[in-house]
């Protein structure tokens, strides 16, 4: 498992992830798994992050999804075809495996100018509730911003939200994302690095979420901007999958400092 914030703003959309992989017992089997890719199709551009399910027969979700997307020349269609191409790839995929298949894919960004954050699942509602049971059919639920200024920050919260409970019911939430319409793209990344963590501190919940963070600003002006935030040693730093019209790329690694 793990937490996926989605954020949409007029002039910007962020999506954070943490990298963390866990078993199904919940012990850490990964750090640094990528689980983000950015997409830029004919009239939209989006970061598009997975929690739940991290490996297939076939080898990982991440890797799968950006060759399935660079194999279907997702960068050369509109996004109401990707997006509904995505979700049936999804029930063909996931249907047939096994009781542990849960996945949701969650999408923020700019789709003919317009901000939007969106969800792809099989345990989580239009609304992104959980659902007791799986539904293969893979429901989907949008945000879409309309024609009018957003006065506050929209925000999409998926995966080990059982973290932020309290912080969600204390009211902390609404009180940032009242914070996230109003401040620059630095200071409102840095408040959703706060919620999570704020969700890895959880004492239940806590451990399914890494503090390892992949941050993907979108901004329809100046394309993707991606950061790699860690505790721990930035000799490498990690970037998201890249899917383009004219290119797809996965596994990008960065080496600080000396070659």
């Amino acid at each position: 498992m793990t937490l996926i914030i989605s954020v949409a703003r007029d002039d910007f959309a962020i999506q954070v992830s943490d990298r963390r992989l866990t078993s199904l017992s919940g012990a850490i089997v990964d750090e640094k798994a990528n689980k983000t890719v950015c997409v830029i199709c004919n009239d939209a551009m989006f970061a598009l992050s997975y929690c739940g399910l991290a490996t297939l027969p076939e080898g990982r979700t991440d890797e799968w999804l950006v060759d399935y997307l660079a194999t279907s020349h997702a960068g050369q269609k509109n996004f109401k075809e990707l997006f509904e191409e995505l979700r049936a790839a999804l029930v063909s995929k996931f249907g047939p495996l096994g009781p542990h298949r849960r996945v949701t894919l969650a999408l923020a960004g700019f789709v003919r100018g317009k901000s939007f954050f969106a969800h792809i699942s099989n345990f989580e509602d239009p609304l992104g509730n959980r659902l007791s049971e799986i539904d293969d059919t893979f429901p989907t639920g949008i945000f879409l911003k309309n024609e009018h200024p957003m006065r506050k920050a929209g925000i999409g919260v998926y995966g080990a939200d059982a973290a932020l409970r309290k912080f969600i019911e204390g009211g902390a939430l609404r009180k940032i994302a009242a914070q996230l319409g109003e401040v620059p793209q630095d200071k409102a990344i840095a408040l959703v690095a706060q919620i999570f963590r704020t969700a890895s501190d959880d004492e239940s919940f806590g451990k399914l979420i890494g503090r390892d963070l992949m941050t993907v600003v979108g901004d329809p002006k100046a394309g993707f901007l991606a950061n790699y935030l860690t505790d721990g040693d930035r000799k490498i730093s990690y970037m998201p999958h890249l899917i383009s019209p004219q290119a797809a790329f996965k596994s990008i690694t960065l080496k600080i400092g000396d070659w």
